[in-house]
């Protein structure tokens, strides 16, 4: 009998729960007054990550993704939203050789607040979110990883009518305590690269469109 291993099993199943639980908020937005549904694409810029042998490259990327928002009171939005971005990982050595290592998507699954203040067409916005990135290596020897993400960022929301308008927003996301054997290698595989309690940082740039639903 083939042995479940439960992390393999968790990082299939969050994406896949994440998004089922947006698309089943869609489907009864009519229930929910001042819905927003938000579409984005981006440029995500990404950190090194510093390892036993050297320094682990990840090659910056377009990214894109989605966000739903619930009107709480006043000028506060609760809202979910999930990213994506396609890149690829060398290891640099200290002696300066490149080896590529592996092709890899990367997951932002995050809730949190929007604070929108004041009036008119023009409005600023800030957000703070907490959530789990996941990174999947698409080489089959490299595990996947999920780790505990917290995101900040700041922005505007330009309304082009009562509806519908474009959102423009800067963040820096967090991936906390990618640690040796857990990120990108199998346990005795490569567990040399990584090194331990290491900060992931990233800066992501996006811009899209917001459209309001429901009542």
């Amino acid at each position: 009998m083939k042995k479940l291993n439960i992390k393999n099993l968790t990082n299939s199943i969050v994406p896949k729960l994440f998004i089922s639980v947006i698309f089943s908020l869609i489907l009864f937005v009519d229930n929910y007054p001042q819905v927003e549904l938000y579409g984005h694409g981006g440029y995500l810029l990404l950190s090194t990550i510093p390892a036993r042998k050297g320094d682990i490259y990840l090659k910056d990327n377009p990214d894109y993704g989605v966000g739903l928002a619930f009107h709480v009171k006043d000028e506060l939005n609760a809202e979910v939203s999930w990213s994506m971005q396609n890149t690829s990982a060398d290891l640099r050595t200290f002696e300066g050789e490149k080896i590529f290592l592996s092709d890899a998507t990367i997951h932002h699954f995050l809730a949190g607040a929007v604070y929108e203040p004041g009036d008119g067409n023009i409005k600023p916005i800030g957000l703070v979110s907490v959530g789990a990135t996941l990174l999947h290596p698409i080489d089959k020897k490299y595990e996947n990883a999920v780790r505990f993400t917290i995101a900040v960022g700041v922005g505007g929301k330009f309304y082009m009518d009562d509806r519908w308008g474009i959102r423009l927003q800067a963040r820096l996301i967090l991936p906390m305590q990618f640690n040796e054997g857990g990120f990108w290698c199998s346990t005795g595989s490569c567990g040399t690269y990584i090194g331990s309690w290491t900060q992931f940082i990233q800066g992501d740039f996006s811009g899209g469109i917001f459209v309001r639903l429901g009542k």
